[in-house]
Parts: C-alpha cells; sequence; structure tokens
C-alpha cells in the first residue's frame, strides 16, 4: 500500500499583512466565522485581526506597545461574543485590545514587569475565561483578560524558564493546562484547583512547542511536545502515558498544530529554515512538504482542516489542507 501525501491548497492571501516575517500566529472561533490574529519577528512588529471568511483586515495596531516590546505569544478570548479581547505576551507582561475595535484596552499591563513568554485562554468551572501565562520566573500566572487583573496565587511547580503553555479541551473533565520548560520538563495542571496532575513528562532537550489534540480529532485528548532536538513528544493527558512513537523530524521546530486528516492524526511543523512540513503521527511516516513559511496556526471549520501560513516577506495565507 502506498504512503499517503498532504496537500495544501491555499485560497487567500492576506494582503499588507506585515513587513517582517510573521509570527506569531493565532486562530479563534468568531460570530461569523474563524478570525486570525498575527503578529511579526521584527521590522514592522504591529499586530493584526483578520475576518477569515471575507479575507479582510478587521484593524491593525501599530504603537509602541508592540514596536518597543516585541510580541511572544497571542490569544483572543471571547471571539464567540461581541467582547472579544486579543491578547499578546511580551517581556514586561500581558497588552490587551479591544477585538472589536483594535483599541487598547490600558497602557498598564497585565503582569507588569514579568516576562511572559506564551498565553493561553483557560476556562474553569464557575468563573468567566480566563488566560493563563507561561513567565520566565517560572511561574504560570491566571490573568482577567477584561481588566487585566491577576487572579489567585500563580501556579508553581517547574522552577525554571516555562517556554509554552497550553490548553487541552475535555468538555466531559474539564480542561487541562499543559506547560514545558526550559529543562525539558511537562506539567499537566487540573484547571479547577490550580494544581498539578500526576508525574510531569519528561523529554531530553528543552521544550520550544505545545499543541493539544481534544478527543473530537484524536481517540484521547493528546498534548504534543517538541523539544529542541527536534523531536516530537506525545502525551494522554488523561492518564498520563505516552501516546504512540516519538517523531524525531530532523528539524528545528518553531510551530506545530495537530490536525485532523480524514480518520488520522498528523502533525505539521513549521521549522527555522522556513518550511513547513506534516508527518503523520500513527505510523511516523513523512508526509510531505506544505509549503515555505515561517509561522502556522490551524483550526477546524466543518470538518475542514484550516491552516494559516505566515511568510518571511510578511504576507499570510490560508488554506485548506488534506490528504491524497
Amino acid at each position: 500500500m502506498s504512503k499517503r501525501s498532504i496537500e495544501y491548497v491555499a485560497r487567500r492571501v492576506l494582503g499588507e499583512a506585515h513587513d517582517g516575517p510573521v509570527w506569531p500566529l493565532a486562530f479563534a472561533s468568531g460570530v461569523s466565522g474563524p478570525i486570525l490574529v498575527s503578529s511579526a519577528v521584527d521590522g514592522d512588529s504591529h499586530l493584526c485581526l483578520w475576518d477569515c471568511v471575507s479575507g479582510s483586515l478587521r484593524w491593525r495596531y501599530n504603537g509602541p506597545t508592540i514596536v518597543n516590546q516585541g510580541v511572544y505569544g497571542v490569544a483572543v478570548v471571547g471571539a464567540e461574543t461581541n467582547t472579544p479581547v486579543v491578547v499578546a505576551a511580551t517581556m514586561s507582561g500581558i497588552f490587551r485590545w479591544d477585538g472589536m475595535t483594535g483599541i487598547q484596552l490600558s497602557r498598564e499591563q497585565a503582569g507588569s514587569g514579568k516576562t511572559i513568554l506564551g498565553v493561553s485562554p483557560v476556562d474553569i468551572s464557575g468563573q468567566p475565561t480566563r488566560i493563563i501565562g507561561a513567565a520566565q520566573d517560572g511561574l504560570l500566572y491566571l490573568f482577567d483578560p477584561w481588566t487585566g487583573a491577576e487572579v489567585g496565587d500563580p501556579l508553581r511547580g517547574h522552577g525554571t524558564t516555562i517556554n509554552v503553555v497550553t490548553v487541552v479541551r475535555r468538555p466531559r473533565s474539564g480542561d487541562v493546562v499543559v506547560s514545558g520548560d526550559e529543562m525539558g520538563v511537562v506539567r499537566r495542571w487540573d484547571s479547577h484547583v490550580g494544581d498539578w496532575v500526576g508525574d510531569p513528562f519528561r523529554a531530553e532537550e528543552e521544550i520550544i512547542s505545545l499543541c493539544p489534540a481534544s478527543e473530537a480529532i484524536a481517540n484521547s485528548p493528546v498534548v504534543a511536545a517538541a523539544d529542541a532536538a527536534g523531536d516530537v513528544h506525545f502525551w494522554d493527558v488523561t492518564t498520563g502515558e505516552k501516546a504512540g512513537r516519538t517523531l524525531s523530524t530532523g528539524h528545528s521546530v518553531r510551530d506545530m498544530a495537530l490536525v485532523a486528516l480524514g480518520a488520522r492524526l498528523g502533525v505539521v511543523i513549521s521549522d527555522d529554515d522556513g518550511v513547513i512540513r506534516c508527518w503523520d503521527t500513527h505510523t511516523g511516516d513523512f508526509c510531505g512538504t506544505v509549503a515555505e513559511g515561517t509561522s502556522l496556526a490551524a483550526t477546524s471549520v466543518n470538518g475542514e482542516t484550516l491552516l494559516a501560513i505566515g511568510s518571511d516577506d510578511g504576507q499570510i495565507s490560508l488554506g485548506a489542507l488534506s490528504w491524497v
């Protein structure tokens, strides 16, 4: 039986996105369809919010907050309502914007003075959605995205720089927060009580990227962790057990997404060479080069995988990803 390959069909190019390499990117489910937030590594490092249905730019922010601080991670909270908030992790805290207008909500950043390297929305039972931030000081901080106030005590357990944080959705039993640090340790946290769950996962190298796969696209809620050696590890966040083989990509990982490709689970990776590739997580087979690009984000729309790819020259393309 021949191996299947991957195909990326670009459907739309978002015009006049950025002047420098695009990174990071993040999707959110808006009222009328998916929206995308983007920034850039250098050059004109402004923040953009895009309507993925029409391809139009909703707003662009290029004030000193972004130009002077740089952006390590972005997210959108409340996109499914009429009160969305865009958040960005920077070297001096988390900045916030009104998702409808692009107006900065406050000149005082949340977590002032803390270097926040990653952000993710998290749902906590009986409370509004929060933002969780991975910090250089080894702590995880919860923030109210609408007020910027820090919520409760930080989560302790790493003791060294936390590079990334993500949330694995489990509709029946609650979200699991997953964080990865510079020593290769990946911890799970109960989002309801703030305690870590079970023993940590351990990789040989620094954790560069984390990506969740919910039960909707995998047999069980899974997290993928890419380390500095280019290896991708998979764990079941409920049991703490390894989920399949470790995938050795042979490439430095920058961004990563777990995507449903029919009945299969694929992992799409962008690397420091500006190439985006895909592997079959079940077999470990390389499925082919998707495109050239510096960053990526993926979401599912009506059962189809929508992929956003940021380029070195500041462009962003939107397209469908499928097996052929």
